[in-house]
């Protein structure tokens, strides 16, 4: 299983929707995407780090670092991927998506269903 899949496995306990992944490959040397997600509360979001640390758990994976645990915007740093979990009106006043507007979207339908 790759890492978005368990990522996605983790996120979707907490009932995630407009999920994008931006194919960060293209345009740095650090990251290979980056995952925006939107939850309906600061509470679903600090969760949602708990579950996908159980899921990358089981590929023997880890996260570097998160930030914002608590908060309406959680920042997640698995060394290669960025993480973004944020309530609607934090993704709405901050507009992350706006940052990868040139940036290739990584089709989720096959792990989405």
């Amino acid at each position: 299983m790759n890492k978005l899949e368990l990522i996605y496995n983790g996120l979707k306990r907490v009932n995630p929707y407009d999920l994008v992944a931006y194919d960060i490959n293209e345009t740095s040397p650090f990251f290979e995407f980056v995952l925006v997600a939107t939850v309906d509360s600061a509470r679903q979001a600090g969760v949602a780090v708990e579950y996908i640390k159980e899921e990358l758990a089981k590929e023997n994976l880890s996260i570097k670092s998160f930030e914002g645990y608590g908060s309406e915007w959680v920042l997640i740093d698995g060394y290669d991927y960025l993480i973004h979990i944020m309530t609607p009106e934090e993704r709405k006043r901050i507009e992350i998506d706006k940052l990868f507007i040139n940036v290739s979207k990584i089709d989720l339908s096959n792990i989405v269903k």
